[in-house]
């Protein structure tokens, strides 16, 4: 029967610990046990720390390296018109119409049924509003 190695330097270092004790004042027995018992309790330290298993590597979060702008909402055809009127929205509740209320279902389905030149031409005429030119 093998004693496990991770026993051998808490043994130690308990049973020099106690002859340190037992030498009482003979400092010629006690220093060099309680300097055994330091090291065994430093080593069986590192021991412990080296073979505990600190878990799967976790990736740091990769960063956003684009963020998409306004351009991508035009690209992205019906499905970013629900944005861009949000977008001139806030920008209109922001400046001179702080009351506007948030769009109807009804007038976004509305919105969403119309040609790309005929809601480019909306975006124009809500910016020229915003811009005060209407």
């Amino acid at each position: 029967m093998r004693i496990p190695f991770t026993l051998v330097f808490p043994v130690i270092a308990v049973l020099a610990a106690a002859a340190a004790v037992w030498a009482g004042p003979n400092y010629a027995l006690a220093g060099p046990a309680v300097v055994i018992a330091v090291g065994a309790a430093a080593l069986a330290f590192f021991e412990v720390v080296l073979r505990t298993d600190r878990g799967p590597v976790v990736p740091a979060p990769r960063r956003l390296r684009y963020v998409p702008g306004v351009q991508d909402l035009f690209l992205a055809g019906y499905a970013g018109r629900p944005e861009i009127v949000g977008l001139l929205d806030q920008i209109d509740r922001e400046g001179d119409h702080p009351d506007r209320p948030l769009p109807t279902p009804a007038e976004l389905a509305r919105l969403g049924e119309m040609s790309d030149p005929e809601f480019l031409q909306y975006v124009r005429e809500r910016l020229d509003a915003l811009e005060g030119y209407a």
